[in-house]
């Protein structure tokens, strides 16, 4: 990290960085590279042509998602949209769905798709 980058800069520091375009706002170069700024820099991703982005590793430590899980997009107000972990435990899902009441026997389900099946 060289020694004019503050505490918030990435690892690394600023070096190698092109443009501006991944801060928060618009600084000048000068002002960035001299820890000038009242913002702190917002984690960024670069859209593929195939449409895909690379999560920043700061993102994907405070969701607590890795490799392999999912992530839902939800659209709120604006345009703007939240990303989400979808990492909830299957179990916690139980009791969403009422049980059936009597189970039907063989000979009953055949005489249901006999009568549904006239039916067409």
């Amino acid at each position: 990290m060289s020694s004019s980058c503050s505490a918030e800069c990435p690892k690394g520091g600023l070096e190698g960085r092109r443009s501006d375009r991944s801060l928060t706002g618009t600084y000048p170069y000068y002002k960035v590279r001299n820890g000038q700024r009242s913002k702190p820099i917002m984690p960024t991703a670069v859209v593929t042509s195939k449409g895909q982005i690379t999560i920043p590793q700061l993102v994907r430590e405070r969701l607590g998602v890795v490799a392999g899980d999912r992530v839902e997009f939800v659209e709120l107000a604006g345009g703007q949209f939240a990303l989400i972990p979808a990492i909830e435990d299957v179990r916690s899902l139980k009791g969403m769905v009422a049980r059936p009441g009597t189970p039907l026997s063989v000979e009953q389900m055949g005489r249901i798709i006999a009568k549904r099946g006239a039916g067409r």
